[in-house]
Formats: structure tokens, sequence, C-alpha cells
């Protein structure tokens, strides 16, 4: 299994249109876990109404790694990727993770 790390700061739309992309990933041995660094644009609403599995904290600044090493922490997989939620994954790229 791995671990998806995604950071995201009040883009909602990005990080929904980033999980519609995992959805249609070739191969689903993958969990996702949203690490946000205190957005208020309804992120966090979302994120519970759609059973995401995250963690946030107050907005202090920019505190990425902050927030990412608390994502870590929620972490059971032996391998981890981390990524923000403007990047989109081609279909394949979880199996060809696995590959190698």
């Amino acid at each position: 299994m791995i671990d998806i790390i995604v950071s995201s700061y009040n883009s909602l739309s990005l990080l929904q249109a980033f999980t519609f992309h995992l959805k249609h990933q070739t191969n689903k041995r993958f969990n996702l876990i949203v690490a946000d660094d205190g957005s208020s644009d309804g992120t966090v609403d979302w994120l519970i109404k759609s059973k995401i599995d995250y963690v946030t904290q107050k907005d202090e600044g920019f505190q990425l790694a902050k927030i990412r090493n608390k994502a870590l922490s929620l972490s059971k997989s032996k391998y981890v990727m981390f990524t923000d939620c403007d990047c989109m994954f081609e279909p394949n790229l979880i199996q060809e993770f696995y590959k190698k």
C-alpha cells in the first residue's frame, strides 16, 4: 500500500479535481491523506463529508513542512508519496510506482 499525502491551502476546487483524478487510477492500492494548512474555504467540511483522511492546523502563515509532518504521522504504509493538490496524476502513475 502507498499513502499519498497531498497538501492543500484554500484550494478546494483543485483538491476536488485531484481526488477525481485519483479515482481514475488503474491501480487503487493507495490511501489518501490531505495535509490542510488552515484552509477557510470549506475544505475541511468537504473532507469530512467525503470521508477522506486529513489533518489540519490553525492558519498561522505558511507552515507546509509542519502540516506534512502531521500528515506523515497518520501514515501506516511502507511507502509515502508527497504531492500538492495542483498536481494531476496520469491514470497509470500508481501502477508504475508499484512496478518500480
